[in-house]
């Protein structure tokens, strides 16, 4: 799914959520960042809940482009989602050196 600013905002409002109401924490790793245009760059991200303290078997990676703000230091843009993807499949593919950071 493609998610602009708005709804991007919203979805992690409702991940945070549910985080919250599950006495859990969110597993998070930055994959690699990269210059996507001009002023604007692209992180990619796995993201995954840790519930009573049991590691995720699958999370979520995010493609999301940010570029400068002068009030916060950088603004989201557009958020790009896969769901529910195994991160043997992450770990796989940062061998494989298919994303390099």
């Amino acid at each position: 799914m493609d998610f602009g600013y708005e709804e991007s905002v919203e979805g992690w409002k409702q991940g945070f959520s549910f985080i919250k109401e599950n006495d859990a924490e969110w597993d998070l790793k930055e994959l690699t960042s990269f210059p996507s245009k001009e002023q604007e760059w692209m992180a990619i991200i796995w993201a995954a809940p840790v519930i009573k303290g049991k590691a995720p078997m699958n999370g979520h990676l995010f493609f999301d482009t940010f570029k400068p703000d002068n009030d916060t230091g950088w603004k989201l843009v557009r958020s790009y989602i896969e769901t529910n993807i195994p991160f043997e499949h992450v770990n796989e593919t940062l061998l494989k050196g298919g994303v390099r950071k």
